[in-house]
């Protein structure tokens, strides 16, 4: 896998619904916080009531979000997950499992707390994008 340049991680995350309020520069500062991996079919991202320890944006194939009480929920490019359980400082409440080859953008916990400490823009930004109304929500969030 060829490793992606900044920019090409910026227009990613400007797909993004949950960095749709946030301003190019923040993007920006988001993308240089991310790293990328790639996940097999099948192969698990994270298991429920583990520790959050980061956030991750899908930028090519699919992820399959269940648990054994709630609707499973399927997350594609462009998608977040893992961001509730990180926000609430809660174990994952869902099982992950990439359902198709998936390249994804992680973004680490203490390194997102850290620039969220040092930007306030962006926690507005991101408040914005989670107290539209469930019906906007994208996937995870509803």
């Amino acid at each position: 896998m060829k490793k992606m340049a900044l920019i090409e991680k910026v227009v990613i995350l400007q797909g993004v619904d949950l960095f749709a309020a946030c301003n190019a520069e923040q993007v920006l500062q988001l993308a240089a916080i991310s790293h990328e991996i790639q996940f097999q079919s099948d192969e698990v991202v994270y298991r429920r009531n583990e520790p959050p320890e980061a956030l991750f944006c899908i930028v090519s194939g699919e992820v399959d979000l269940t648990a054994p009480d709630r609707e499973p929920v399927t997350v594609g490019p462009g998608e977040t997950f893992g961001v509730l359980d990180l926000l609430r400082s809660q174990l994952r409440s869902r099982d992950a499992t990439a359902s198709s080859q998936a390249h994804v953008l992680i973004i680490e916990a203490e390194d997102f707390f850290d620039l969220l400490a040092t930007n306030v823009e962006i926690v507005r930004a991101l408040f914005r994008q989670l107290t539209l109304p469930i019906k906007d929500l994208p996937g995870e969030l509803r």
